[in-house]
């Protein structure tokens, strides 16, 4: 019955896991995330949704010295970002969820 349950909860944990997704996903149907990108999204899933919702962060529309500021203080927080790595979630950031991005645009 052990095993069992391991198995029930391992199932479990991953479709938490997949909940995470929708929020985190390619940038459209028909468009591939550059490699940059796919590193971004990375980023995000390792260091951002450990504390924040994915769909808490796809709602933000912030000008890019606005995400600056919060992932500079996301860092003084404690967030485990390098200087190379913050700068690739800035662009990231900045360039699909400023205040001129679509309203239905999902972290990717």
């Amino acid at each position: 019955m052990s095993r069992l349950w391991i198995v029930s909860a391992s199932a479990g944990l991953l479709l938490l896991g997949a909940g995470l997704s929708p929020a985190i996903k390619a940038e459209g149907p028909s468009q591939e995330p550059s490699s940059l990108d796919r590193q971004a999204l990375d980023l995000l899933r390792a260091r951002c949704i450990l504390c924040h919702s994915a769909d808490l962060i796809a709602q933000q529309r912030l000008e890019r010295g606005r995400w600056a500021s919060v992932l500079n203080k996301m860092r003084s927080w404690g967030a485990q970002l390098s200087e190379p790595e913050r700068d690739l979630l800035l662009d990231y950031l900045a360039a699909r969820l400023n205040p001129d991005a679509k309203k239905d645009l999902s972290i990717e």
